[in-house]
């Protein structure tokens, strides 16, 4: 609510900025509060052998986010040093759709993720069975949302974003496939994790990086 005043205020992209900072700050400090009220008073004192501990066990996640950040922005980069910011508009504001919908895969696995945790290594045939059916739920939640979307791809461009974005509809109707992937993608990180392989999905998604990032560079000059 407060971006949309400042945006609607005529203000530029500092103070934008500076409301969401505001906005996390807020959510922690309630955050905060509310544990503090409920569960326990925070107490804050240094222990850095579990500093140290948990930060080495945190590294990949920390090195596959940033790839994963990096991977996303790759495109968006690439397209407005050889095409100028018309073009690169375009592709975003396809893309956004993507990545909106992006969410709802990463709040079903966040959910998953502890039940195959717990359950591996000791019960290896009941790990199987919740992670095949992760992996069909999340294609059946999938596959509507990637038809729908390449369906009504003109109208919702529209809708959404304006007149001026119409070439977004034909990007978005080749884009909208992608959702199928990324929902799967998210099944199969999350099965990774799950059995302690984190260090394998670091390395998958290093590779997917270098190879995005060599397909961009060799596609988007002259394509």
């Amino acid at each position: 609510a407060l971006s949309l005043a400042v945006l609607l205020a005529g203000y530029g992209i500092m103070p934008l900025a500076l409301v969401q900072l505001a906005a996390f700050i807020a959510a922690l400090a309630l955050a905060v509060f509310l544990v503090g009220r409920h569960l326990a008073r925070p107490v804050f004192s240094p222990h850095w052998r579990v500093y140290r501990r948990l930060l080495l066990a945190g590294l990949p996640f920390a090195l596959s986010s940033i790839f994963i950040f990096v991977y996303d922005g790759t495109a968006t980069i690439f397209l407005s040093l050889f095409h100028g910011d018309f073009v690169t508009g375009l592709y975003s504001g396809a893309a956004n759709f993507v990545r909106i919908f992006g969410i709802l895969p990463a709040s079903l696995v966040a959910a998953v993720l502890p039940a195959m945790s717990q359950l591996w290594p000791g019960s290896s045939s009941a790990w199987l069975t919740l992670f095949r059916r992760s992996l069909k739920y999340l294609l059946i939640a999938a596959l509507p949302v990637a038809v729908g979307l390449a369906l009504v791809s003109e109208e919702l461009v529209l809708l959404v974003l304006g007149q001026e974005y119409a070439g977004s509809a034909s990007i978005l109707r080749l884009v909208a496939w992608l959702i199928i992937f990324v929902f799967l993608n998210h099944g199969l990180t999350t099965g990774l994790i799950s059995i302690d392989r984190e260090r394998t999905y670091l390395r998958i998604v290093g590779l997917a990086l270098v190879v995005n990032g060599v397909a961009n560079l060799l596609l988007i000059p002259g394509w």
